[in-house]
């Protein structure tokens, strides 16, 4: 696939040109590893964590010379309320 097609392939899915059943909010998580590979989301050892919801209108669209989703504006998850057991090093949707 080229980036081209990789472009469009995302902006399919994620974004304000998605297709009409996509989803118009996305859950944005964080995880301890990989989460295609057995990492455990934050909860309740990681006091105050929870999903941020991002909307459509909130992505960049990827284009052939940057076939990269970015979200427009900082994601800011709210404030931990204490010490937090795991180090949190991926984010899934």
């Amino acid at each position: 696939m080229d980036t081209a097609d990789q472009a469009d392939a995302l902006n399919d899915l994620i974004g304000p040109t998605q297709g009409p059943n996509g989803p118009a909010t996305r859950l944005l998580a964080l995880f301890d590893a990989d989460p295609a590979a057995g990492g455990v989301e934050a909860g309740v050892d990681c006091p105050g964590y929870a999903r941020v919801s991002v909307a459509k209108a909130d992505w960049d669209e990827a284009t052939a010379a940057d076939p990269v989703k970015r979200t427009t504006d900082l994601v800011q998850f709210p404030d931990v309320t204490g010490e937090w057991a795991r180090t949190m090093t991926y984010w899934g949707l």
